[in-house]
C-alpha cells in the first residue's frame, strides 16, 4: 500500500487540489466572519420591523390593518371590547420589551437579552393564541420553536447566537458540514482525487508491469481501494480539524451543547450541535467508503479517466438533483446509499434523530458490504 500512497501524493493534480481545498477553507472562515457582522445588523432590523408592525407612525390616519395597536380600537380610539383591551396591552408591552432587547443586544448582556426575548415571545404567543393575527416576521410555530430553544439555552447557561453564521469553531464546523453536503462538494472532491487512480495504469499501460508481479488481481484491486478510502478519509478529517482549529483560535470554540432543532413526525425537539456533528461525520465517512468503492469498480470496468469521471458524477448528482421528482416518498430514498450525499434532511426530519442515524449507518454499511462482494467477484472477470 505504501507504493500506492507514494504514487498518489506525487501526482501534481492531487497537490493542486489540496492547495485549492486549503484556500477554500480560508475563504470560508473569512466569509463566516463577515456573515456574523451582518447578523448583528439584521438583528436590529428584525426588532425594528416587529416594532413597526405594532405602532403606527405619528399622525397616521389610514386603515388599522398594518398596525396591531389599531386592530383593537374603533375610529374614536376606544377599545372594541374587554378582550381587545387585553390584547392591546399585550402588544404595548411587547413594544417595550423590544426596546429592552435591543438595549441588551447593544450592551452585549446576553443573559438579559435571552430573558427579555423569552418574555417577549411568550407575550407574542399569548397574543396569537387569543385570536390576534400572526406576526409577519414570526409565526406561532416559530415562536414555539424559539421558546423551546431559549429554555434549552437557559438550562445550559448559553447565549443566544446565530450558529449558521457564527465563526466560532464548533459553529463553523456545523456550517462547513452543511455546505459540503448541500453543494455535493464531498462527492466532487472524491471524484477529482481518484478518477484516474486506477485508470492511469491502463492509459499508460503500466498495468502490464503489475500483472507479472506475484500479486493477485483481487489483492491489487483492494489495495488500491483501501488506500483511496484511507487517503480521502484522512483528508476529510484533516480538513474539518483545520477548519475547527483555525476558527477556534480566531473567534473562540463555541459550545458543543448549543441546540439544533429536529422535526419529528408529530412534534419537534432539540439535540446538541455536538451530537449532530458526530453523527454527520460518521455517516459521511461511511458514504465516502461507499462512493470510493463504486468509483474503483467503474475505473476497473471503463478504464478511461474522463469517462469514469463523467459516469461517476452523473450516477450520483443526477438522481440527487431529481430526487423529489423520481421519488414521491422520502422514506424510499433512505434505503438507497446513493442518496446519502446529504444526510441533514434525514437526521432533522425523519423517524427521529437517533433512529435515523442508526438506520442510515446500517444502510451504508450494507451498501459497502455489497460493493465489497461485487468487487471481489467482478475484479477477475473485468
Amino acid at each position: 500500500m505504501k507504493f500506492e500512497w507514494v504514487k498518489w501524493k506525487r501526482n501534481p493534480k492531487n497537490i493542486l487540489l489540496l492547495g485549492i481545498l486549503l484556500l477554500a477553507l480560508g475563504v470560508q472562515v473569512a466569509e463566516q466572519w463577515d456573515s456574523s457582522k451582518q447578523v448583528n445588523k439584521s438583528d436590529h432590523q428584525y426588532l425594528k420591523a416587529v416594532a413597526d408592525e405594532i405602532q403606527p407612525p405619528q399622525g397616521y390616519v389610514g386603515t388599522p390593518e398594518p398596525y396591531k395597536m389599531l386592530h383593537h380600537l374603533d375610529e374614536q380610539g376606544v377599545f372594541l371590547s374587554k378582550k381587545d383591551q387585553m390584547q392591546y396591552e399585550k402588544v404595548v408591552n411587547i413594544l417595550y420589551l423590544l426596546e429592552d432587547e435591543n438595549t441588551a443586544r447593544l450592551t452585549g448582556d446576553w443573559k438579559e437579552r435571552r430573558n427579555v426575548q423569552t418574555e417577549r415571545l411568550l407575550l407574542q404567543s399569548e397574543y396569537m393564541k387569543a385570536g390576534g393575527t400572526e406576526w409577519s416576521m414570526l409565526s406561532l410555530d416559530e415562536v414555539t420553536q424559539q421558546l423551546g430553544r431559549n429554555e434549552w439555552l437557559k438550562e445550559h447557561d448559553l447565549p443566544i447566537e446565530d450558529i449558521s453564521s457564527s465563526p466560532k469553531g464548533m459553529y463553523f464546523l456545523y456550517s462547513l458540514l452543511r455546505h459540503a453536503m448541500s453543494s455535493g462538494l464531498l462527492l466532487v472532491v472524491v471524484a477529482l482525487f481518484f478518477f484516474d487512480f486506477m485508470t492511469s495504469e491502463y492509459e499508460r499501460r503500466t498495468y502490464l508491469f503489475m500483472s507479472v508481479q506475484p500479486i493477485s488481481k483481487q489483492k491489487r484491486y483492494f489495495r488500491k481501494t483501501g488506500m483511496a478510502v484511507l487517503i480521502i478519509g484522512a483528508v476529510y478529517l484533516l480538513y474539518l480539524g483545520l477548519g475547527f482549529l483555525s476558527a477556534s483560535l480566531l473567534f473562540g470554540t463555541g459550545s458543543v451543547s448549543y441546540p439544533i432543532i429536529i422535526e419529528g413526525t408529530s412534534a419537534f425537539y432539540y439535540i446538541s450541535i455536538g451530537s449532530y456533528i458526530l453523527a454527520v461525520i460518521v455517516l459521511q465517512l461511511l458514504f465516502i467508503a461507499f462512493i470510493v468503492q463504486l468509483l474503483m469498480l467503474l475505473s476497473k470496468a471503463v478504464k478511461h479517466s474522463l469517462e469514469v469521471l463523467a459516469v461517476f458524477l452523473a450516477l450520483f448528482l443526477v438522481p440527487n438533483l431529481l430526487k423529489s421528482v423520481l421519488f414521491n416518498e422520502n422514506s424510499l430514498v433512505q434505503w438507497l446509499p446513493f442518496f446519502y450525499m446529504d444526510v441533514d434532511a434525514y437526521l432533522r426530519e425523519s423517524i427521529g434523530f437517533t433512529q435515523a442515524f442508526f438506520f442510515g449507518a446500517a444502510v451504508l454499511v450494507i451498501g459497502n458490504i455489497i460493493l465489497l462482494r461485487l468487487g471481489s467477484k467482478a475484479v477477475n472477470r473485468i
